[in-house]
């Protein structure tokens, strides 16, 4: 165990209290130049490692990004990154620098996949993904997809609600809709 303290319980002032993993890592080097490894001795992996946290050098000498890694029973593999540019990548080492966020695809056919809980239940959760040629938002639960209630198919730029096969630029299933102006009046389509 490692305790690394400063100031008391009675200090009045800021004491602040760091650790600095230093490395050295230039142009000619590796890119990863400090980490912090989590082991466990029972572990059959290499190193006993389970889990790490490694810096690595951002292109050049002058930016950084930290890498998560963790096992899956059999290997250390990475699984997300901060760039020095501040986005993240979940599931990809490769983030887009246009991206904020962007999560690696699940399978060949399904893409990256968020799923957003209800704050007081899960069995209420909205699902957002990216499968195949189509944009998806489905209802469903904290673990499974539930029907889909919008859908933007990339190839045809068809809008679908309530469908998941739109035929026509904009298509509504199952419902109307109502156009609502500011001085309370409105046009409905049934």
């Amino acid at each position: 165990v490692l305790h690394i303290s400063a100031g008391s319980a009675s200090s009045t002032t800021l004491q602040q209290a760091g650790l600095v993993i230093q490395g050295s890592s230039d142009a000619d080097d590796a890119a990863d130049f400090g980490y912090l490894a989590f082991t466990n001795y029972q572990s059959t992996l290499a190193n006993d490692r389970v889990a790490e946290i490694r810096a690595l050098r951002g292109g050049t000498v002058d930016k950084g990004e930290l890498t998560f890694f963790t096992a899956d029973g059999s290997t250390v593999a990475e699984r997300m990154r901060i760039t020095s540019a501040g986005n993240v990548g979940i599931g990809t080492t490769s983030v887009p620098s246009e991206a904020n966020l962007s999560l690696a695809a699940k399978t060949t056919t399904e893409g990256g996949h968020l799923v957003i809980n209800k704050a007081t239940s899960s069995t209420h959760a909205t699902h957002i993904d990216n499968n195949t040629d189509t944009f998806r938002i489905m209802k469903g639960t904290d673990s499974a997809s539930g029907s889909v209630q919008f859908i933007l198919n990339h190839t045809n730029g068809n809008v679908g609600i309530g469908t998941t096969s739109p035929n026509q630029k904009f298509e509504v299933a199952s419902g109307n809709i109502n156009i609502q102006n500011g001085d309370g009046g409105f046009l409905t389509f049934e």
